[in-house]
């Protein structure tokens, strides 16, 4: 939640219901083409692995969600891994097909965004700036 935060995400909201396919629900604000801001929703799926590769399981049960959702509503999954070739190959036919939009944040991408605030790190990494391991 702090890296939403961080990312300008405001109402971030655990999913406590029995309904699978999302962890958190979170909102951004955007322009629109004619200047005004809208609200977009967010339903966010963590998945952090020991092994190096996301699954397409986890993309079935966000899209699966998505689809009952309204149009104003975007998906992304967060994981610490990468995802395999053939969940890729999925999300890109997904689009394609269906109206619903995933965003993936793959553990590159998730190293990237979390070194731009080393107060995160700090916080939930200490082991990182442990000067006494060295």
């Amino acid at each position: 939640m702090a890296l939403l935060e961080k990312l300008r995400f405001f109402d971030i909201e655990s999913n406590t219901t029995n309904d699978y396919g999302f962890d958190l629900l979170a909102r951004t604000r955007a322009r629109n083409p004619f200047g005004g801001i809208g609200t977009i929703t967010w339903l966010v799926e963590i998945k952090f692995r020991n092994d190096s590769r996301a699954d397409i399981s986890a993309l079935h049960q966000l899209s699966s969600r998505l689809e009952r959702s309204s149009l104003e509503t975007n998906g992304v999954l967060i994981t610490n891994g990468q995802l395999t070739s053939t969940a890729r190959e999925w999300v890109e036919e997904n689009r394609k097909k269906k109206r619903t939009s995933i965003t993936i944040v793959d553990g590159t991408q998730l190293r990237e965004m979390l070194i731009r605030y080393p107060a995160l790190v700090n916080q939930f990494f200490p082991e990182v700036y442990d000067d006494s391991r060295s």
